[in-house]
């Protein structure tokens, strides 16, 4: 779990002690890193993805694993462990963490939740519009939309102006992302007047 997220949280353990420019990383942003990085956060999945393994869920919540991942999710970041990644590496990285989330969204959706994860999903929406990242934050959104408390929190949120307009959008937009939308938008008002 701390070679998972060494590189992201380096930094701001070390805090006002680090210059700019003069970050030590463990991982540099060759190919070969990033796939380790890829591989280190699936691992991290795989030992945590039995709903009874309980003790590696709170290993993964007393690691700020996930804030490692959601880091990686905010498009209006300033952190500079984010900002020397090439786009498309970015990227990668990104629709890595979303498939991460959803496949640890049922087993500890209380704990995803209590990190604002819904809030990162609705702001990825707003600003990628490419097809693989709006379909990796779809699918993770999906998954959360099955939970009261996120349908609450996706009412006020603007998610449904981007899902409205993706079904608006017709034939401009891939026809699995207008399904994903209108079952998102079915599980997110089934039971739930507000929305």
């Amino acid at each position: 779990m701390h070679y998972a997220t060494v590189d992201e949280f380096y930094s701001l353990e070390q805090g006002d002690k680090i210059q700019p420019g003069q970050e030590k990383y463990l991982f540099t942003t060759n190919d070969e890193d990033i796939e380790l990085k890829k591989l280190l956060w699936t691992t991290v999945l795989y030992a945590s993805k039995d709903a009874d393994c309980q003790q590696a869920h709170k290993e993964i919540m007393d690691q700020n694993f996930l804030n490692c991942i959601l880091m990686y999710l905010d498009p209006h970041s300033n952190n500079p462990q984010l900002h020397r990644w090439q786009p498309p590496q970015l990227q990668e990285l990104q629709i890595h963490g979303l498939s991460l989330l959803c496949n640890l969204l049922p087993l500890i959706p209380e704990y995803i939740h209590s990190l604002n994860a819904h809030q990162y999903f609705v702001k990825m929406m707003q600003v990628y519009t490419d097809y693989e990242r709006r379909m990796a934050c779809m699918k993770a959104i999906l998954q959360a939309s099955t939970f009261e408390f996120f349908k609450a929190n996706f009412h006020n949120s603007g998610l449904i102006d981007v899902l409205l307009d993706i079904i608006k959008s017709g034939t401009d937009v891939h026809l699995d992302l207008r399904e994903s939308a209108f079952n998102i938008l079915s599980n997110v008002t089934k039971d739930n007047r507000d929305n």
